[in-house]
């Protein structure tokens, strides 16, 4: 299939949206001049008002504050009943990452809306293998960043992921959805069955960090690329145009918890949401077929 480059459109601000952000420029111009008190570094000051500078943030630690998220409706109905032994874990552990589009923002393509950012797409992959080829899926709806804590949210997710195992014994396939966040002016989507849809490109850590000295447990990322490299064969076979060639990492992303362990990087800052469900019907049926071989 075709690739198509489409020009990207500008997440939306509204009126009111402008009155916040003069606010927070303002109080950000002060923080820099070190005018509040506690905060002589800028960029840090910055940080602990909660406010991300490039598609989130990665301060040394979590900066404590009293920001609560409000209660958002569930989204989706539990798939998995007593007795049941699922096979697969979705889940997305930046859970509050979104895409281009009209939407409440709490930080930089990101909401709390879960019909609106990642969790919306991750649920969409869960419901389609359950319902459409009847995969029991254990679907993760906890919001791993709790509004703002994005550098600790690999913590919250590896807690989950260990108490589900424990729930579910039969748990082995783990699958953490995200959105890219590369910066280009213009979309990349792949043009399959007359729609426009985003790509997908699939993350293996080897936990052997920046330095090389890494992680003291490690995955086994080597039988990961195996699950890695034969489900991006298996898309481009489905919808050719639709991959992005599997990237190796020097991170974990807590891909030591199983030998089928990945993250799944659906689309970018630049694509709709629209873009991103498209996907997800491809991305369905190759796991289902490479899941259904193994």
């Amino acid at each position: 299939m075709k690739r198509r480059r489409i020009k990207r459109k500008r997440q939306r601000v509204g009126g009111a949206h402008r009155g916040i952000l003069c606010a927070i420029l303002a109080a950000g111009l002060l923080v820099f001049r070190g005018l509040v008190p506690g905060s002589s570094d800028g960029a840090m000051g910055l940080l602990a008002m909660g406010f991300p500078l490039v598609y989130g943030y990665t301060p040394v630690e979590d900066q404590n504050w009293d920001y609560v998220p409000e209660e958002t409706k569930e989204t989706f109905t539990p798939n998995i009943q007593p007795g049941d032994s699922p096979r697969i874990m979705i889940y997305s552990s930046h859970s509050n990452e979104a895409y281009t589009g009209d939407y409440t923002p709490s930080g930089s393509y990101r909401t709390l809306d879960k019909q609106q950012n990642i969790m919306r797409v991750s649920g969409e992959l869960a419901t389609v293998l359950s319902q459409t080829y009847g995969m029991p899926v254990y679907y993760e709806e906890t919001d791993h960043e709790l509004g703002k804590y994005y550098n600790t949210a690999y913590n919250r997710s590896l807690e989950n992921m260990q108490k589900r195992k424990k729930e579910y014994p039969s748990l082995e396939v783990f699958i953490d959805i995200h959105r890219d966040a590369y910066s280009a002016e213009q979309t990349d989507v792949a043009i399959i069955d007359g729609k426009e849809v985003a790509r997908v490109m699939i993350v293996v850590g080897t936990g052997e960090g920046q330095t090389g000295s890494g992680f003291k447990e490690k995955p086994n990322w080597k039988e990961n690329k195996k699950f890695a490299d034969a489900l991006f064969a298996r898309l481009e076979q489905n919808a050719p145009g639709i991959g992005r060639k599997v990237l190796v990492q020097s991170g974990r992303y807590n891909q030591h918890v199983s030998n089928m362990c990945i993250a799944i990087e659906v689309g970018y800052t630049g694509n709709s949401l629209q873009h991103a469900l498209n996907a997800v019907p491809y991305l369905a049926k190759s796991l289902y077929e490479v899941l259904s071989a193994s």
